[in-house]
């Protein structure tokens, strides 16, 4: 090869080649600090579900515990609610024969 031929590279070569460089350079930074406020937004909503989750149970437990039959009898003299009386209780069933019988003896089948 002759040496006009091979030419060294100018001053616009190493400016584009800088420029592409740092561009690139950039874009990593940046995608690293997306992928780290990423992360920190994924442990925050772990972090929320956990806590619905625990709340979640307590409601569960406190529905059950206003549900419990103890607690709807103290409850029941407040609202004026008293025991059923004999033959107020209506026993309703698809079994023919069970519900005559119910009727016949008044109890529940």
């Amino acid at each position: 090869m002759r040496a006009e031929q091979h030419r060294p590279v100018g001053f616009l070569g190493a400016m584009l080649t800088s420029v592409a460089v740092a561009s690139a350079l950039i874009f990593v930074a940046w995608a690293k600090m997306e992928t780290v406020q990423i992360t920190y937004q994924i442990g925050d909503l772990v972090e929320r579900e956990g806590q619905h989750a625990n709340e979640q149970r307590r409601l569960r437990a406190e529905l059950a515990e206003l549900r419990a039959p103890g607690h709807l009898e103290t409850l029941a003299p407040a609202l004026g609610l008293a025991a059923p009386k004999a033959g107020q209780v209506v026993v309703v069933t698809e079994d023919a024969a069970a519900l005559g019988a119910a009727l016949a003896t008044g109890e529940t089948p």
